[in-house]
C-alpha cells in the first residue's frame, strides 16, 4: 500500500506532507507554499467519532470530557460551538471514515471560514440584496448551512434581477455558495458553483477567473478522489491542463508548476484505478516538471513532498512493470525526500514515507535472488513503528 495521505487523529498538518490538492480553501496557494496550516487537532480518532456520534443525536448527551474536547476544537479551529455542530452533521451524513474524520474537519474549516469571510454585505449592494446577504452570514455564523445556501440562492436572484449589478459581485455569490458545498463535502455542487463564478467573471480580470478555475478543478479532484468518481477525476484533469495553458512558465513559474503538482495528484489517482500505465506515467512527468521549479534549494518542503508523490505513482508503476528500474527510482525518490522530511521535523510525515521506501523496497526484493532489499525494507517498516505506536494511532499500527 502507498501511503500518502493525513494520519489519523494527531497532527493534521506536519511539514513535509503528503499527497493533497495544492489550492489552499479559497484556491489560492498561499506563498506558493503547497502545505496545509498546521493545525493540530490532538484528539485520537476513536474520540473524535463517538464526539460526531452523539453530537448528531443529541447535543446533551455528550459527556464532560467531550465537552472539553469540543472546547478545544473551537479554539483551535478558530470557529464557534454552532459551527462545530454543523461540521459533525456533515461528516455523519456523509459517513466518513474514521481514519479521515480529523482531515475531514480541517477541510471544511478551512472552507467555512473562508465563506464567513466573504459573506458580508459590499458597499455595493442595495437595501433588500445587503438585508439578504446579512441573514445568509448569519445562517453560516449559526451553522446553519442549508438555511445560508437557500439565502445565498436569493441573493443570486435578486442580482440576476438587477441591471446595475456587478458581475464581480454575482461571481462572488456564486463562489460563496461554492465554499459553502465544500463546507458540506458536496464537491460537485461546488465544482458547479465555482464553474458560473469563472464565466460571470469580466476578462479583464483574469486573474479572478483563474482563481474560480481552480476552485473548480479543486473540487472536482475531491468528487473523483474521494467518491470513486472517474468522470470527474477526467474533467478535472482536463481543468488542469487549460490551467497550465493559462499560466505559462516563462510569467508564473510557481504558478505553473503547482498546477503541474495537482494534474499529477489527478492523474496518479486515476492512474492506481485503471489498467494500464499511460496516466501513471503522465503524472510521473508532471511531478518532475513540477521539480524543475520547487527545487530543493527554494522551497525543500515542497519539494521533498513532491518526491515521495513522485515516488508514490514510480512504485504503482513499478508494480505494474517487469524488473526493477521504476522501482529503483522510486527508492531514490523516497530516499531524497527523507533527506528533508526528517524524524525530528515530522515523525509522522517521516514514518509514512518510510513505510512508502519499505514497501518499494520490499516489492524490489521479492524480484531478486539474496535478501538485501528485503532486510532493508524490514529495517524500514520497524522505523515506522517507532512512530507508529499502537497507543499512538491504534487504526495504523495494525
Amino acid at each position: 500500500m502507498v501511503f500518502g495521505s493525513i494520519l489519523v487523529g494527531l497532527i493534521l498538518a506536519e511539514p513535509c506532507a503528503g499527497q493533497q490538492n495544492v489550492t489552499a480553501p479559497g484556491g489560492v496557494a498561499v506563498g506558493h507554499d503547497i502545505e496545509n496550516s498546521s493545525i493540530n487537532i490532538g484528539i485520537p480518532a476513536e474520540k473524535l467519532q463517538g464526539i460526531i456520534e452523539a453530537a448528531t443525536k443529541d447535543w446533551r448527551t455528550l459527556t464532560d470530557q467531550q465537552k472539553q474536547t469540543i472546547d478545544a476544537l473551537e479554539k483551535n479551529l478558530g470557529v464557534s460551538k454552532n459551527a462545530l455542530r454543523g461540521f459533525f452533521t456533515v461528516l455523519g451524513y456523509n459517513e466518513v471514515p474514521a481514519n479521515q474524520l480529523d482531515e475531514k474537519l480541517l477541510e471544511i474549516a478551512g472552507h467555512y471560514k473562508e465563506l464567513l469571510a466573504q459573506s458580508a454585505p459590499t458597499p455595493n449592494d442595495g437595501p433588500e440584496i445587503a438585508n439578504v446577504k446579512s441573514k445568509a452570514k448569519d445562517a453560516v455564523e449559526a451553522g446553519q448551512l442549508d438555511r445560508a445556501d437557500e439565502l445565498l440562492e436569493q441573493v443570486e436572484k435578486l442580482q440576476d434581477a438587477s441591471i446595475a449589478s456587478e458581475q464581480l459581485e454575482r461571481a462572488s455569490t456564486s463562489t460563496q455558495r461554492g465554499q459553502l458545498a465544500m463546507s458540506q463535502l458536496r464537491y460537485q455542487d461546488a465544482a458547479q458553483h465555482f464553474a458560473d463564478a469563472a464565466k460571470r467573471v469580466p476578462e479583464e480580470r483574469s486573474d479572478i477567473r483563474l482563481r474560480y478555475l481552480d476552485q473548480e478543478a479543486e473540487a472536482l479532484y475531491r468528487q473523483g478522489d474521494e467518491r470513486g468518481d472517474n468522470a470527474a477525476l477526467t474533467a478535472a484533469i482536463e481543468h488542469y491542463r487549460i490551467l497550465l495553458v493559462l499560466r505559462p512558465r516563462n510569467r508564473v513559474g510557481l504558478d505553473w508548476a503547482m498546477t503541474q503538482v495537482n494534474l499529477g495528484n489527478a492523474l496518479a489517482t486515476l492512474g492506481g484505478r485503471k489498467s494500464g500505465m499511460a496516466r501513471l506515467e503522465e503524472a510521473v512527468a508532471a511531478y518532475r516538471l513540477a521539480l524543475e521549479e520547487y527545487t530543493r534549494d527554494r522551497t525543500p518542503r515542497n519539494w521533498a513532498r513532491i518526491q515521495n508523490d513522485l515516488g508514490n505513482a514510480l512504485l504503482m508503476l513499478g508494480q505494474r512493470e517487469n524488473g526493477t528500474v521504476r522501482l529503483e527510482e522510486a527508492v531514490k525518490a523516497y530516499r531524497a525526500a527523507l533527506e528533508v522530511c526528517t524524524r525530528d521535523r515530522a515523525p509522522l510525515k517521516w514514518a509514512m514515507m518510510q513505510m512508502n521506501l519499505g514497501n518499494a523496497l520490499e516489492t524490489i526484493g521479492e524480484r531478486e535472488r539474496g535478501t538485501a532489499h528485503l532486510e532493508e525494507a524490514v529495517a524500514a517498516y520497524r522505523a515506522v513503528l517507532e512512530e507508529y505506536t499502537r497507543d499512538r494511532v491504534p487504526l495504523k499500527w495494525p
